[in-house]
Order: structure tokens, then C-alpha cells, then sequence
């Protein structure tokens, strides 16, 4: 057979439909490895394979292409680091969602910023009540360590997965008997505007990574060692008072912020 970059045959493996395979050119100057990794990412990105989908073993591909596992390794591991797939211990390797982008800007309402990515929302109450406020989320709230908050545990979900969990504390003292609605179903700052005369105007936030650990790795349907975006975020009222701290944990690999400078 002629060795061409542009001659591809689908191939079926003991009944798994694979990518389509191309002969990789050997007297390149490109290394193997870069040259499966771009044919891969090329056949992913046109939707050869859809979301969700696993990919062949280092085995099959290495039978595929005629090369190393090492070689194979090398192009996967570049793939898994272009967010393209995902390693999964003990279950193999999948093509991966697209990521919920968000331009870095304050989002005062998790329902409404999927709404209008035309995403299907719905969240889940983990825990509420009330508690003295403790001496971090005291300095971001400008309030006394041992003030009385409301806080609410939300598990959010986009088109039925989880996607985040939030964590908010509202000072009680601007929201009292809070818990006496409906928390789960209708934004807050809706609840705020209409019963408590509160306007959520501008909001300040921190954004790093952290890993998921067991606690949101089960709550978010993800490996305890996987990455989050975590989300820290001081709200302020039309009165330049701070109103609600809250922290935001995304799951890495379906959501990602956009930077807007100028």
C-alpha cells in the first residue's frame, strides 16, 4: 500500500468502530507522535467521534498505526492536555465534553448564565440553615466574627450532569426568614430585588484550581484527583455593601473562564 497522509480506511476492531486511520509518513521530518496527535485531534474535532465516545486501547492503536505504545502515549497524553480526552482509571479513554465557556465577568445567577448558553438547569439543595459567621468569610462580608448568616449548598446541573457546587453565605441581617423561599428553584438576587429591596450591583472574584478530593468528587460525578475550578466571589448591594460570599466549584473539564482585556 502507498503511504499517504490523505488515505484513510475505516477500520472495525473486533466490532468497536475505530477513528479512520491514515498512514503516517515515517521519512517526515515531524515525529510520529506529532504526527498521530494532529490526525487524531483533526478526526475528534470534526466530529468523527462524538462526546462521551471511548477511544481505542494504547493496544489497538499501536496495532492501528503500526507504531509504539510509547509513541501512542505520547500523542494521547498531548490530547488529554489539549482537553480533547479523558483518562479514565480503569475504564479507558474518552472523548470529552466541550467546555461551558464564561466570560470572566461578574454572574450573579448560575440558572440564569446556563439559560442563556441554551443549557437545560436544574439544582439540588445539599444543606441551609443559619451559623455564626466564621473570621474569612466575616472579613469579606465586613461583619463581626460570630455575626449571623444564611447559607445555602446548591449541587447545579447543566443538561442533566452535574456542573458545579455552590456555597453562599448572605448576611441575615439584609435577608431575614430567607429560608422561608424557595432557594432552590429561583435565582437569588431575584429573591433579594423583590422581597428585601437588596440589588445585586458588582461582585469582586478570585478564580484558581484546586483537585476535586472525595467530597466533590462524588458530588460531581468525577475522580478525586481531577481538577475544579473553584470560583471565590464577594456580591455588593446598589448600596456598596457587601451582601453574599460564596465559592463556586466547577468541574475542570466542563467549564472554562474567558479573559476579556481592553
Amino acid at each position: 500500500m502507498a503511504h499517504s497522509n490523505l488515505s484513510m480506511n475505516e477500520v472495525v476492531h473486533e466490532g468497536v468502530h475505530t477513528l479512520p486511520t491514515a498512514q503516517l509518513d515515517r521519512n517526515s521530518f515531524v515525529p510520529l507522535y506529532h504526527q498521530l496527535y494532529e490526525l487524531l485531534r483533526a478526526q475528534l474535532e470534526s466530529g468523527v467521534y462524538q462526546p462521551g465516545d471511548k477511544l481505542p486501547t494504547e493496544a489497538e492503536f499501536c496495532e492501528l498505526y503500526g507504531i509504539s505504545q510509547i509513541t501512542i502515549r505520547q500523542s494521547l497524553n498531548m490530547l488529554v492536555d489539549a482537553g480533547l480526552i479523558d483518562r479514565r482509571k480503569g475504564k479507558g479513554t474518552f472523548v470529552t465534553k466541550p467546555a461551558i465557556t464564561s466570560v470572566l465577568r461578574p454572574v450573579f445567577s448560575i440558572a440564569e448564565d446556563m439559560r442563556q448558553r441554551g443549557l437545560t438547569h436544574r439544582a439540588e439543595l445539599l444543606d441551609s440553615g443559619t451559623a455564626p459567621v466564621s473570621q474569612h468569610t466575616a472579613r469579606a462580608l465586613n461583619v463581626a466574627v460570630g455575626d449571623e448568616v444564611v447559607y445555602v449548598s446548591l449541587l447545579h446541573y447543566a443538561d442533566g450532569e452535574p456542573l458545579c457546587v455552590e456555597r453562599a453565605s448572605i448576611l441575615h441581617s439584609a435577608c431575614p426568614n430567607l429560608l422561608q423561599h424557595d432557594v432552590v428553584n429561583e435565582p437569588l438576587m431575584e429573591t433579594l430585588r423583590r422581597e428585601y429591596d437588596v440589588v445585586l450591583t458588582r461582585a469582586g472574584q478570585t478564580v484558581w484550581a484546586q483537585q476535586a478530593g472525595e467530597e466533590y468528587a462524588l458530588l460531581l460525578q468525577t475522580a478525586p484527583e481531577d481538577p475544579l475550578l473553584v470560583v471565590e466571589r464577594i456580591v455588593y448591594s446598589q448600596h456598596n455593601q457587601p451582601v453574599e460570599f460564596s465559592r463556586i466549584f466547577y468541574r475542570g473539564d466542563r467549564y472554562a473562564l474567558q479573559f476579556e482585556l481592553g
